[in-house]
């Protein structure tokens, strides 16, 4: 029994002593140590499975949940999910699921004395401040603005990730034309519209106003390199994902040793992630030549030889797409306001530290390097906007005097501390414009 005793003292000490110098690591090489702000990180990146904006894996549950793409008729695409049935023993493994309802099917409130509706669209960027890592925060926010003092708030978050304009403005006719009411009606967006139509005028000629990657989404033959480069991303994805949740669990989430090993192990998949895509990019070019017979993957025939002619009318087809939006918004007597959306790549935007250049800055390619270009072609627009009476504000450097860490990955995408502060900038500019109108 002593000797039990001694051994196990001996591996509780050696496994102190390892805790103890893992946080000594750990401060040395990240700074401050935060078990709140790593647990809000670490849950944004087992998020990570979710970010795939052209395929999601349909027949891998995730806690019992399977989500599959699906084609909408107005929107370009959406998601449908069913659940599967605890301790089903029917032979056909089909008939254990049952279809449950995404965030399209959710009854359309109604404004009212007692109640207020507002309504938020935009790419992931908009989902991810909307939902604020599941915490509800979002909904909180919107609840102490002073308008809606005494009422029940209402969210309905149509926000979707790679959505771009003018899905957005499809999404808002088709809620409206099914009796859709709000009170208050959030465009946030920029970032998708100039990306996500970049490389797909690049790789494959699509046309700006269709939506990301429509040709794949279309057209069901890819090839062995591109199914194998899918495969390799979302098996990245998916172990990112397992070890972020294993390090955010009980009683995981609390040790110094495994913190530390996440924050080294994460960026990796993160650099990964983005070789890949790189890769898939490159695989989806075409010959821009023969678009014969292609209007339903590719959009219309155009002439637009360089990027600058893509970026100019990406970027009329945002600013009159918002114009839109906003004449229906205020029509069906919702107020609208736009937002441009920061990101880390526009200089001043951030006082990048050490790990966000780590993780969330590519020296060249990627999305962000093609937003810093195409972000220009944006301010005319803007400025257009504002003359003609939007509620337009730009958040491009909402964090250009915040250290801390925000963004996770080198494309857009904050966390929760991050989407914190955009959601608290929002009710201050929706307050002040309220009382101004």
């Amino acid at each position: 029994m002593k000797k039990i005793a001694f051994t196990s003292i001996l591996i509780l000490f050696t496994y102190l002593v390892i805790e103890l110098f893992s946080y000594a690591a750990y401060r040395i090489k990240f700074g401050t140590y935060q078990v709140h702000d790593l647990q809000q990180s670490k849950i944004e990146a087992a998020n990570s499975r979710d970010k795939s904006t052209v395929f999601v894996p349909a027949n891998a549950p995730q806690n019992g949940i399977v989500r599959k793409p699906i084609l909408h008729p107005y929107f370009g695409f959406s998601l449908d999910a069913k659940r599967e049935i605890p301790n089903c023993e029917q032979e056909d493994k089909t008939l254990c699921f049952e279809r449950i309802k995404v965030d399209t099917d959710y009854p359309l409130a109604k404004r009212s004395d007692k109640k207020a509706v507002i309504g938020i669209l935009g790419g992931s960027f908009a989902d991810g401040t909307a939902r604020g890592g599941g915490r509800g925060y979002f909904k909180q926010v919107m609840e102490r603005l002073p308008m809606f003092e005494g009422k029940e708030v209402v969210i309905y978050n149509m926000a979707r990730g790679a959505y771009k304009q003018p899905q957005q403005l499809m999404q808002l006719s088709y809620f409206l034309s099914m009796g859709a009411e709000f009170d208050v009606v959030i465009n946030l967006d920029g970032f998708n519209e100039m990306t996500a139509t970049y490389y797909g005028w690049r790789d494959a000629d699509l046309h700006p106003a269709f939506p990301k990657s429509w040709n794949h989404r279309v057209n069901s033959t890819l090839s062995r390199e591109h199914l194998e480069a899918y495969s390799k991303k979302f098996t990245l994805l998916e172990s990112r994902s397992s070890l972020a949740e294993f390090a955010s669990g009980f009683p995981t989430r609390w040790s110094p040793m495994v913190n530390f090993a996440w924050r080294i192990l994460d960026p990796g998949y993160v650099r990964r992630v983005a070789n890949v895509d790189e890769q898939i990019n490159k695989l989806s070019s075409i010959d821009k030549n023969n678009r014969d017979f292609a209007y339903e993957e590719l959009g219309p025939d155009h002439n637009l030889d360089d990027w600058q002619q893509v970026a100019d009318l990406s970027a009329d087809i945002w600013m009159n797409s918002s114009l839109a939006m906003r004449d229906l918004a205020e029509g069906h007597g919702a107020r609208y306001f736009h937002f441009l959306q920061p990101n880390q790549y526009i200089d001043g935007a951030k006082l990048l530290n050490d790990e966000e250049r780590k993780v969330a800055i590519l020296e060249k390619g990627g999305y962000g390097n093609v937003y810093r270009q195409g972000f220009p072609t944006l301010l005319p627009r803007v400025k257009k906007l504002q003359d003609a009476g939007v509620h337009f504000h730009d958040m491009t450097f909402l964090f250009k005097d915040t250290p801390d860490t925000l963004y996770v990955d080198n494309c857009c995408h904050l966390n929760p501390k991050g989407y914190d502060m955009v959601v608290r900038a929002l009710a201050k500019t929706i307050t002040d414009d309220f009382y101004d109108l």
